[in-house]
């Protein structure tokens, strides 16, 4: 009966396997937390725009110079929170990227263990082969040999 393959590294393979999927789930919660990033931007943006519409729309009527000045103050408000937000929005991209790269590492370590333990599992594959196919000879040769034995023997 032929034995089992068993691969001597296979340990290592699950500890990597483990790591990448740690790597992977470290992605999507980056990804997640720029995604967040980027809505909160986006919100900004979209105040910023209306308050601008609000401000062209009411030119057209008699001016407020003091809400006029409140108006372009929120404005330049908005307009510093989007800056800061954009140095957040743009960590956070720096930070999936990173991981992105991280799991693209883990991927390819994974990829070299597989290449491996297939090439592995061919060498075992010949090697089974080659012991089977010697018995295979081995019983062929008794069997001649007996009856070589035998015909001999009657004659």
């Amino acid at each position: 009966m032929a034995k089992k393959f068993r691969w001597r590294l296979n340990t290592v393979k699950k500890a990597k396997e483990r790591h990448e999927d740690q790597k992977q789930q470290a992605l999507g919660e980056a990804q997640t937390s720029q995604n967040a990033e980027e809505r909160v931007m986006d919100e900004l943006q979209v105040q910023r725009q209306a308050q601008q519409d609000r401000l062209k729309s009411t030119q057209s009527g008699k001016l407020n110079p003091i809400d006029l000045q409140a108006a372009h103050a929120y404005i330049s408000d908005l307009t510093q929170k989007i800056e800061a937000q954009q140095e957040r929005v743009e960590a956070a991209r720096a930070i999936t990227q990173s991981r992105r790269n991280d799991l693209v590492k883990a991927v390819q370590e994974n990829k070299v263990l597989e290449n491996l333990r297939t090439r592995d599992h061919e060498a075992f594959r010949k090697d089974e082969r080659k012991r089977e196919q010697a018995e295979t000879d081995e019983v062929a040769n008794r069997a001649a040999h007996r009856r070589q034995q035998q015909d001999e023997s009657e004659s």
